[in-house]
């Protein structure tokens, strides 16, 4: 019995690493400054139950952070059949795969599987703001993929949710479409009369939340597109610009959009690139 009981616990643990069972012997190395390859199991386990609470199923979570079912079974529910409570502990490279994944605060879409519904708040201010510079309802449902009658519905607000797939495509669209103004100009009276702000009236980091709203002024305007007039007449390129102002390429095209301020070709390009940054991004963690 001496040779499988732990010298330090003395419980009947094996197997045994020099004479100490697999939580002595972890927690002897960290004592003398090894870094064990466990970690506490808690915070991942609340990551779980956030994302899991903003709805992105376990599922999709598994998938994500190439974890598979059952590791994340018995990380929140331990294992019932053998009497094992939630794990204590997990691999700390799991641990990080799971913390990794980002809390969707606002954009659920990119993030669960297609079917799945979503909140309508970012997909309705997109198609508003489309109408509002001059696509109409019947073009935009058409681009979309849905029939008109449902387009009605949605612009309308009385959806309050829609599937990922169809969040994705109307972002998508918005993405391709928001600096390019429509034809009808009865589209952009409907909207005025209806108030349905613009494309650069929404911030693109939170058009998302439901918290969110859209910037309407026209006296406070950022002092960015001042100054990246001064600075490339100082002779600085687009990208030395962008990092000077500690802003994204994105951000600082529609500021310039904003306040018809021309845009060069190389800030174009660098708005473009990071748009596929981020689709890319998206894809890979999806």
């Amino acid at each position: 019995m001496t040779g499988s009981t732990c010298s330090k616990c003395r419980r009947l643990r094996p197997p045994l690493r020099r004479g100490l069972c697999p939580n002595c012997y972890e927690s002897a190395r960290q004592r003398i400054g090894f870094e064990s390859k466990y970690v506490d199991a808690e915070p991942a386990r609340q990551h779980v139950n956030a994302l899991v609470e903003a709805g992105v199923s376990r599922r999709h979570i598994c998938r994500i952070a190439g974890l598979h079912r059952g590791d994340l079974a018995t990380l929140m529910n331990g294992r019932g059949k053998r009497g094992l409570a939630p794990s204590r502990q997990i691999f700390r490279d799991k641990a990080d795969r799971i913390l990794a994944i980002p809390l969707p605060a606002a954009a659920l879409h990119r993030l669960v599987s297609p079917g799945q519904f979503v909140p309508a708040v970012g997909t309705l201010r997109r198609l508003r703001a489309l109408v509002a510079i001059g696509y109409t309802q019947a073009d935009l449902s058409r681009r979309i993929g849905i029939l008109p009658t449902n387009g009605s519905r949605l612009f309308s607000g009385k959806h309050t949710v829609v599937t990922a797939a169809t969040a994705l495509r109307v972002e998508t669209l918005f993405n391709e479409t928001q600096l390019i103004p429509g034809p009808s100009e009865r589209a952009r009276r409907r909207a005025a009369d209806l108030g349905w702000p613009p494309p650069l009236a929404w911030d693109e980091d939170t058009i998302d939340d439901p918290a969110a709203t859209a910037d309407r002024t026209t006296c406070k305007r950022s002092r960015k597109p001042e100054l990246y007039v001064e600075l490339r007449e100082l002779g600085y390129s687009d990208a030395q610009i962008v990092q000077k102002l500690d802003t994204t390429a994105v951000a600082l095209e529609r500021a310039l959009y904003r306040d018809n301020i021309p845009v060069r070709p190389g800030l174009v390009e660098l708005a473009r690139e990071e748009r596929n940054a981020r689709v890319v991004d998206e894809r890979m963690t999806a």
